[in-house]
């Protein structure tokens, strides 16, 4: 015995072990999962890892760039369908998706220009187009034309900031306007003395004219500010081997002019592939390895099938993508010797950022900051802020852009950080607009804070505002995929309103149809077909109801003719009938029951309703005779009311009584609790019993009473299920169990429920049952977001178990729901077993459910499957006491991810004619695109009272 129990734990704990493991492999499935669902965000986050986890494998770049391409960031998208093609270059799909990003970008960029030069013919004087045209085409890699239109912007503006005008001398390079060049960087490093790129980038042209010693000053300049900037540390080595650099070229700047005198020639023949090849070498033996890989764009066009591109793409690409890793090499073994050092921080942190590897940026930053006081280094606490909200940990942005604005709440780039990201997490929208608006008036053009305003708007449902917003960016950056998306999101904001106000009118008509205030209903679902295109079915089913209800009759059953013409459905056509009748066609209305009874001879409202046509008709007897018999087959109480209520509407015709006192033959009562929670936030408790009452051998009748709390991490829901059932008993094999009664809620009106079973058990060989249940969804489909939520839920069930010779053990369950708001559902189950030793099982599992939609309200997914490997084991088996145990270990392929479950039962009998039950399992599984861990305990005792 000891040693099973021993087994039994090491297998238990072995399934743990595995369930825990976590494959590079479902990071992808996640990310594809995220994809379907157009959640492309999500699925960059989760390529991000898979391409940390597999650098060499080409599928994840090629998914991330199709990520990238349906956000629009066309430049990002480019990068990765490169890296794919690089990895591997016979693919034609990752080719193809390379030169459709390239074509869609550099139109966009042609159109951005056109746009640009519109504006400018209605405001010549406004610096803001020339400069966007300027680096439009730097993008283009028309470098003369960039940089005719940034001396167009510099002439309107001479207050560039030191980005545009490193950008400018990177364009001027290209060119060879060299001492234009130098007499720029000259007046800008006297702007802004504290600016190292600056100061490096005046090295560089001043060496480049041959001023050596200007040059070091400039080098060492920079590295004063930034002792380990790469850039300047290079000029510096080669503006101190001005001699050798002599003796090997005349000038030094020599080296450089090969590249410009290329620039040229390719902008005269951009199709001269020799040229553009003989540029891109030059360009990598100067490092200059991003200009490199935007010519290497070009070449892909006409080139990407030859060997010769395909080996320099691999080589140049092998070299980027080194850069990064060996930053944060290099900074990491720098940040040993000297953790709090800010520059090697802030580059360790940036490497981090440009490998989207936010986490550990966000790790880094953390560590750093952890000492230092709120009101000191701001800058880095505002890096810090950025890969938080960037790594959407929004409680940890908002923090730190809290303690930013305490200490210098007019910062425009803190309030624009701020206020986008109450617009990206739809919280604290008026805040957020406000600090946007401040942004506003320092930066009447800020792009990021427009776009945030037109969201917030948006959401605050203020469409004029935000329309204003959106034609503000179109006008700013007509052709930019943010503005483009941020129109899109304003018209999706404008139709789900809409739609909103068209669900509100039909629900408001419902509302009054169950107040009774049915003429105001109808006038009001009147409105509402007005303003659709055409009803569906189920909104031409509430129209009928609302009409009947309004005692519009004839429109009633107009309704009912178009919708059983195009589909027979027995309740529409009983429905028919009855507004016959209430419109008072007695004479069509028998017609019409008589013609449903001979159909359905068993439904309950099909004869009730056809003895009332006989009243109407004025043929007593036969209606009498319905009645009674109705009567006689009728246990539940409310339609024994209505019964008797139109029995006394008779004539006088003689009456039979009699009451039949029959003397239970046995009472039995059976307490019952069940408690069940999730990771989700949902807690069931439910409690109550059940009494039975036997008459003769065959049937019992009793009533139930069950009372259960539902509740999340905000609210409790108190449902109340009252019931009478009867049991029949056929034989010793098969029984038949029904019941009927009232599903109560506060606020809500009551429900009838009803359930029908029927069982079939064999011992120790067969045990079947199937059934029917018509109750609310709340206690079926345990879900958080069900409460206050009052879906009608019909299951059918079946579920079944054969034990051949006491070895082999085959199960099924199928359940098939049918719920209120459309949605069907079912789940299947089968496993097939072998014992195992001398009192267990092991077996396959296969599990299958799905939906015909994924509802909001609670968990339905489509056409997933398992499959599992199970066991079952009898550790006590005694009159008087049994336990077992059991568990499964199993295997999601759509997410491959593990599932396991464990679970213990025990039946105990402490004395005669008394039954204690019990069961408590653990389960984990995979829902909502994350793990899903369950736990439930139910208990239940049957006490044979005599």
């Amino acid at each position: 015995m000891k040693n099973r129990i021993y087994i039994i734990l090491l297998i238990l704990i072995f399934s743990q072990l595995l369930f825990s493991q976590q494959t590079t492999e479902s990071l992808k499935r996640q990310a594809l999962v995220h994809m379907q669902a157009g959640r492309y965000g999500e699925a960059i986050d989760q390529l991000h890892k898979y391409i940390a986890a597999n650098p060499r494998q080409s599928e994840g770049y090629n998914l991330r760039g199709l990520c990238y391409e349906q956000r629009e960031e066309y430049q990002y998208a480019v990068l990765d369908f490169r890296r794919a093609v690089r990895l591997t270059p016979d693919n034609e799909e990752y080719k193809k998706n390379l030169n459709r990003v390239l074509s869609i970008w550099h139109k966009l960029l042609y159109e951005k220009i056109e746009g640009h030069k519109r504006e400018i013919v209605i405001d010549p004087n406004n610096p803001v187009n020339y400069l966007e045209i300027g680096k439009s085409y730097r993008w283009l890699e028309e470098w003369a034309l960039a940089e005719q239109w940034y001396d167009e912007y510099l002439r309107r503006d001479d207050n560039a900031v030191p980005d545009e005008i490193i950008r400018y001398t990177e364009i001027l390079s290209k060119t060879g306007s060299i001492e234009k060049g130098e007499k720029i960087l000259k007046k800008y490093v006297e702007r802004y003395p504290d600016d190292w790129r600056l100061w490096s980038r005046y090295g560089y042209f001043t060496m480049w004219l041959g001023n050596y010693k200007n040059a070091q000053n400039a080098f060492e300049t920079a590295l004063g500010f930034k002792p380990f900037f790469k850039e300047a540390q290079d000029g510096l080595d080669l503006s101190k081997n001005e001699g050798y650099l002599a003796k090997q070229t005349p000038r030094s700047f020599e080296r450089v002019y090969p590249i410009d005198r290329y620039y040229k020639l390719v902008e005269k023949k951009p199709e001269d592939v020799e040229i553009r090849y003989k540029l891109i070498n030059e360009l990598m033996q100067a490092k200059r390895y991003e200009e490199a890989y935007q010519q290497l764009i070009q070449l892909s066009y006409s080139q990407a099938d030859t060997d010769r591109y395909n080996n320099l793409s691999d080589k140049l690409q092998t070299i980027r993508d080194s850069l990064y890793e060996n930053s944060i090499q290099e900074y990491s073994a720098k940040i040993k010797t000297n953790p709090q050092n800010k520059e090697f921080v802030s580059a360790l942190a940036d490497a981090y950022g440009n490998l989207y590897a936010f986490e550990d940026a966000i790790e880094i930053l953390d560590e750093y900051l952890e000492d230092v006081p709120e009101n000191e280094e701001l800058d880095m606490r505002y890096k810090l802020a950025q890969y938080s909200a960037w790594n959407y940990e929004w409680e940890k942005a908002i923090a730190q852009t809290n303690i930013l604005l305490d200490n210098d709440p007019n910062n425009i780039d803190y309030l624009l950080l701020r206020g986008q990201i109450a617009s990206w997490t739809v919280q604290n929208l008026d805040e957020g607009e406000e600090m946007l608006l401040r942004v506003l008036d320092e930066r009447p053009r800020d792009l990021n804070a427009i776009l945030a305003l037109a969201s917030i708007n948006a959401w605050q449902k203020d469409f004029e505002e935000a329309k204003k917003y959106v034609d503000l960016a179109k006008e700013i950056s007509p052709n930019s995929p943010e503005v483009e998306e941020a129109e899109s999101n304003y018209l999706l904001h404008v139709s789900a309103n809409e739609e909103l106000k068209l669900f509100q009118m039909k629900a408001d008509a419902a509302e009054l149809q169950a107040e009774n205030r049915c003429d105001e209903a109808l006038e009001l679902y009147d409105e509402y077909l007005s303003k659709i295109t055409g009803p569906n079915r189920e909104e031409l089913k509430q129209y009928a109801s609302i009409n009947l209800c309004a005692q519009h009759y004839k429109d009633a059953i107009n309704v009912f003719d178009e919708l059983l013409n195009e589909e027979y459905d027995f309740d529409l056509d009983l429905r028919r009938a009855e507004a016959y009748l209430w419109d008072g066609d007695s004479t069509k209305a028998l017609e019409e029951f008589k013609r449903l009874a001979e159909s359905n001879p068993e439904d309950f409202y099909v004869n009730l309703y056809l003895a009332d046509a006989y009243f109407g008709t004025g043929d007593y007897g036969q209606a009498s005779d319905i009645y009674d018999e109705l009567l006689d087959v009728t246990e539940e109480p409310d339609r024994r009311e209505m019964i008797n209520q139109r029995i006394g509407w008779l004539p006088p015709m003689g009456l039979e009584a009699g009451i039949d006192f029959i003397t239970p033959t046995y009472i039995g009562l059976s307490p019952q609790f069940q408690h069940f929670s999730d990771n989700q936030n949902l807690s069931l408790f439910s409690y109550g019993s059940r009494v039975d009452f036997g008459f003769f051998d065959f049937l019992s009748l009793g009533a139930t009473l069950m009372r259960t709390s539902l509740s999340d991490q905000s609210q409790t829901e108190y449902l109340t299920r009252m019931m009478g059932n009867m049991n029949i008993r056929f034989n010793k094999n098969i029984t038949l169990d029904c019941g009927y009664g009232n599903f109560t809620t506060s606020g809500e009106n009551d429900k009838k429920i009803y359930y029908l079973t029927g069982r079939y058990v064999e011992p120790e060989k067969w045990n079947l049952s199937a059934g029917y249940e018509h109750t609310d969804a709340r206690v079926i489909l345990y879900s958080p977001y069900l409460l206050n939520t009052g879906l009608y839920i019909n299951a059918f069930r079946f579920s079944g178990e054969y034990i051949h010779k006491n070895l082999f053990k085959i199960q099924a369950r199928y359940n098939y729901y049918s719920i209120e708001d459309s949605n069907l559902g079912n789940d299947l189950l089968l496993s097939f077993g072998k014992r195992f030793l001398d009192d267990g099982y092991f077996g396959y599992e296969y599990y299958f459910i799905d939906y015909a939609y994924a509802s909001s309200h609670y968990y339905s997914p489509q056409e997933i499957e398992s499959h599992s490997l199970w066991g079952e084991w009898e550790l006590e088996k005694k009159e008087k006491l049994k336990i077992n145990i059991g568990g499964k270990i199993g295997y999601f392929p759509s997410f491959d991810f593990l599932l396991s479950d464990i679970h213990g039962q025990i039946q105990y009998i402490p004395f005669d004619n008394f039954t204690l039950n019990g069961r408590v399992s653990f389960g984990s599984s995979y829902r909502y695109d994350s793990n899903y861990n369950s736990y439930s305990v139910s208990l239940s005792a049957y006490w044979n009272i005599y």
